[in-house]
């Protein structure tokens, strides 16, 4: 599986929540809502996974990833998974206000990883990060169980 997502923070989340769970797929951040289109390699994927922040438009932010994507080829056929629960408007931010554990702003979370040592999510130290975050949170198990059932 293949993600894409708008940001660091985002890709910071994802690859948690995706080493917690064991699931299997490779981040690309697109540096904003606007750039998919500027990704023709996007074709390569045969479903692309794209998880963006639904912001103040639920309906506006899935459209713009629609048409940035039939832009780039009308015969792909992405995933697409609006935060913060593929339903409503907001951010990634919504799901942390209520899901990490002392850590609300997006800045914060990468102070907070860093200075504790779990910054770097792809080192042989074992992390539990159900100590950090609250990974069985209903928003977050909406996102396991989207990315699960993603072919």
């Amino acid at each position: 599986m293949h993600i894409f997502v708008e940001g660091n923070s985002d890709k910071t989340f994802l690859s948690i929540l995706l080493d917690y769970y064991n699931i299997n797929a490779t981040i690309e951040t697109t540096d904003g809502k606007d750039n998919l289109k500027n990704l023709p390699k996007i074709k390569k994927y045969n479903n692309p996974v794209i998880i963006f922040d639904a912001d103040n438009d639920y309906i506006t932010s899935k459209n713009n990833i629609i048409n940035q994507i039939n832009s780039i080829d009308k015969n792909i056929s992405p995933s697409i998974y609006l935060l913060p629960d593929n339903e409503n408007i907001g951010t990634l931010e919504n799901i942390n206000n209520n899901n990490f554990k002392g850590v609300n702003p997006k800045s914060q979370l990468f102070a907070y990883l860093e200075v504790f040592g779990f910054k770097h999510i792809n080192s042989s130290k074992k992390i539990d990060y159900k100590d950090i975050f609250n990974l069985n949170h209903e928003k977050v198990l909406k996102i396991v169980n989207f990315l699960k059932s993603v072919p």
